[in-house]
């Protein structure tokens, strides 16, 4: 798991590929219907959760749907505190799973200055 960096009040981003294991047990890239699906995404940091409900321009989901990537900008998250969560949650929902899917372990890292 690589370490993504991000610095406070800052536009910097960093994005990510959603794959799922297929019925065939074959990784797959989230198709666009799929991405269109989502409802919601949380990530779980040092204890608090932060969602695109509440941080609409940190989680876009929707510009790169064709090829299954969100783009994450969690600089621009005021409350965010500096630190490192080497095991952040990101948490996925849509209407087949209304109370979210732990997709991934993340390592995150919040600076406060570039």
């Amino acid at each position: 798991m690589s370490k993504k960096t991000v610095y406070k009040d800052r536009e910097n981003a960093f994005s990510l590929q959603l794959k799922k294991t297929d019925e065939n047990g074959v990784l797959t890239v989230l198709t666009s219907a799929e991405m269109d699906a989502i409802t919601k995404i949380e990530i779980l940091f040092k204890e608090t959760y932060y969602s695109s409900e509440d941080y609409a321009t940190s989680f876009d989901w929707t510009t790169y749907k064709a090829t299954g990537v969100v783009v994450f900008k969690l600089g621009l998250i005021t409350t965010i505190p500096a630190g490192r969560d080497k095991q952040s949650e990101l948490i996925i929902y849509d209407a087949a799973n209304p109370e979210g899917i732990i997709w991934k372990l993340l390592d995150i890292k919040v600076e406060e200055e570039a």
